[in-house]
């Protein structure tokens, strides 16, 4: 074993300059800051001397590579994509680019634009990556220098547009006009349904694509289709038929700075629910027509294995 060791040491790729204490400051800079996924795009932990991650790290990494790698590698990554389609989608922390020409670093800073919106780089002490991105600071929201022996680690943070909020109160109901000059900035009534039934004279759910015709099998996921489908909002909720997300003090709507700040721990809110005399599947068979119903969890779930099979457990 000691022997495949270092045999393995032996045949690291050179291409690169490499740093091991760059390497050791790396991993306390990704403690430091919490990141909590990272995509490693230019196969930089591949390329080094790094130890391989512990289960009980804190950062789930990613990482674009084509090739073969070492086995003592494989556990440093949760998924290596082949190539920047198989991850551009998904959004990250943080992602680590190794040294580049000042150009090559532009056209990757932009390539990640969707995909993380702080950039993590080395360069070299007095190399033309630091003169370029230090002389060039109005370019990124925020930029920090973190000091290693050889050179030092980069964090260009990304200026980022103004957040798009939007939380649709899915009605089959008018609703008194006082109550409605009640709900905070970005919130949008919208009627589910509406294809089957009278126009309350709010938007529908029977617009661009959309299966508002459903409405009576499946309920508010009508609404929900309506929303996916026909909506890009950054940020977007849905208050089921009037029943709305509170504050801590039950009389305060939840506000679009209130989901701001839950949203920079969190990924998803959800109601706190209990209902102890069924199940949820019981619920929701209660709730909508059961083929539709059974034919909807098959498909989610079978999608959900081919696109994100680390979150099957917690569907389950």
């Amino acid at each position: 074993m000691f022997r495949a060791l270092i045999l393995e040491f032996q045949n690291l790729p050179r291409d690169n300059f490499y740093d091991l204490q760059a390497d050791i400051h790396l991993i306390r800079l990704l403690k430091e800051l919490s990141i909590k996924t990272l995509l490693d795009a230019d196969a930089h932990l591949l390329k080094g001397q790094l130890f391989t991650k512990e289960p009980n790290d804190l950062t789930a990494i990613d990482c674009i590579y084509d090739g073969d790698f070492y086995p003592m590698k494989e556990n440093i990554f949760r998924r290596v994509c082949k190539d920047f389609s198989e991850c551009c989608l998904r959004h990250y922390d943080a992602a680590l680019l190794s040294e580049k020409t000042p150009a090559e670093f532009d056209a990757a800073f932009y390539l990640l634009k969707d995909t993380a919106d702080l950039v993590i780089t080395f360069a070299r002490n007095g190399s033309e990556l630091a003169k370029y991105i230090q002389g060039n600071k109005d370019k990124f929201k925020k930029v920090e220098v973190r000091p290693s022996f050889s050179g030092q680690w980069i964090l260009c943070y990304r200026h980022t547009p103004p957040t798009d909020f939007a939380m649709y109160v899915v009605t089959h109901k008018s609703l008194p006009p006082e109550h409605i000059k009640t709900f905070p900035n970005g919130y949008k009534l919208i009627h589910a349904g509406r294809a089957l039934g009278e126009d309350l004279g709010y938007p529908g759910d029977d617009t661009g694509d959309n299966i508002s015709n459903l409405n009576h099998d499946i309920n508010e996921m009508t609404a929900l289709y309506w929303m996916w489908k026909n909506t890009s909002h950054d940020i977007i909720g849905l208050s089921h038929y009037r029943r709305f997300f509170f504050t801590a003090n039950p009389k305060n709507f939840l506000t679009e700075q209130e989901t701001f700040k839950l949203l920079e721990d969190h990924d998803i809110i959800v109601l706190k629910f209990t209902y102890i005399t069924m199940t949820w599947k019981e619920l929701v068979k209660r709730a909508c027509d059961e083929k539709a119903f059974t034919f909807a969890y098959a498909t989610v779930r079978k999608n959900l294995m081919r696109v994100h099979p680390d979150y099957l457990n917690v569907f389950d």
